[in-house]
């Protein structure tokens, strides 16, 4: 009984409960698709939460990664959901060179010297470019990609190419783009083409295929002197390397994009609506979510039935996660929130904040 009654409260204070059953409700037999470019070592944190409710592409280039990725995909319970697929992507395809960077997060099919700016040579240390070594490979346009490998397309794209994502974007046709329910992509802004910051670009693309930048995740860089990023943090100020009191420079963004949902709700575009939900809900987006369903069923897209079945899976999702200890509306969470201010602690979860990480970047 005892037992019982602490993992009651356990799973009350700190829920990490599957939410799988409430994107099939939501999605309501609709069929779904994520598909992760650059998946390296897995799927983000954020997009766990969707494993088994919708079919994964996992697009990645390097065997030694593939090899990993194939591991992990053993031990799923459903493994046929997975496709793993080894093509290394560009805007239209063809020979490329790689620029392969001394730390391997760098590499590269854009030319290094047009990834240094002012800036990059301030805050980037030689040692994460140099030494460069070039192989030249075949490239995929992500068009003939998805066309030959994902029969039903693409709702939900997530992608971190290092600074080709853009090139990547544009390759798509009109229709693929606009067909999204989300687009997550990493913008570095140190980089410049034409005078012109990838943000800015990526931002004009955006409104072109009627989509909406709704969040950033910051990634930031400390001042290095000497090649030592920690030494004015050390010897200058006497406090640890991460102290929060020592600003870094944002370098590179994670943007995410949502279509407008107006033109959802005026094509009366069911699926495509529940997608959005779906998409609204992992980034955390849950007021944008019960809202959408309320303007879906007002504008009879979304029976009565279904959208209260609607509502009640974006509740129950939003129970299996949220910490109610310290943000339900009662007074012992008003305690554990005032305790936690105390402390100088942030009990802050986030999307964009799965990784808990230090300062600059927190």
């Amino acid at each position: 009984m005892s037992k019982t009654i602490l993992r009651k409260i356990k799973n009350w204070c700190f829920p990490n409960m599957p939410v799988q059953p409430f994107i099939k409700i939501i999605l309501d037999d609709t069929d779904a698709t994520l598909c992760d470019v650059g998946a390296a070592k897995w799927l983000l944190p954020h997009w766990q939460v969707v494993e088994g409710a919708v079919d994964l592409y996992l697009v990645e280039p390097c065997q030694e990664s593939l090899n990993e990725l194939q591991t992990i995909i053993n031990t799923k319970p459903n493994p046929a959901r997975y496709h793993l697929l080894p093509y290394a992507l560009s805007g239209q395809g063809g020979e490329r060179t790689l620029y392969v960077t001394n730390c391997e997060t760098g590499t590269s099919i854009i030319p290094i010297e047009q990834q240094l700016s002012p800036e990059t040579e301030r805050y980037v240390l030689p040692e994460y470019f140099y030494p460069v070594k070039e192989q030249i490979i075949e490239t995929h346009s992500f068009e003939s990609v998805i066309n030959k490998q994902i029969p039903k397309g693409i709702d939900f794209l997530k992608l971190d190419t290092q600074k080709s994502e853009l090139e990547i974007l544009s390759g798509l046709s009109e229709d693929k783009v606009k067909g999204l329910s989300s687009l997550e992509l990493e913008i570095n802004l140190f980089h410049q083409e034409n005078g012109q910051s990838l943000l800015e670009k990526t931002i004009q693309f955006s409104r072109q295929h009627d989509m909406i930048l709704y969040d950033l995740r910051t990634a930031r860089l400390h001042l290095p002197h000497k090649q030592d990023r920690s030494y004015y943090q050390k010897e200058v100020f006497n406090v640890v390397e991460n102290c929060p009191y020592i600003s870094g420079h944002i370098h590179e963004v994670d943007a995410i994009f949502f279509p407008n949902q107006k033109t959802l709700i005026g094509n009366r575009d069911k699926k495509r609506i529940q997608k959005l939900i779906v998409a609204y809900a992992v980034y955390h987006f849950f007021s944008e979510a019960y809202a959408l369903t309320q303007e879906a069923q007002s504008k009879g897209i979304l029976s009565e039935s279904e959208s209260a079945n609607t509502k009640a899976a974006l509740q129950g999702w939003f129970k299996a996660k949220c910490p109610r200890f310290i943000y339900s509306q009662g007074p012992m969470a008003r305690v554990s929130r005032q305790f936690l201010r105390r402390l100088k602690l942030d009990p802050t979860l986030s999307w964009a904040r799965h990784l808990w990480v230090c300062p600059p970047n927190a």
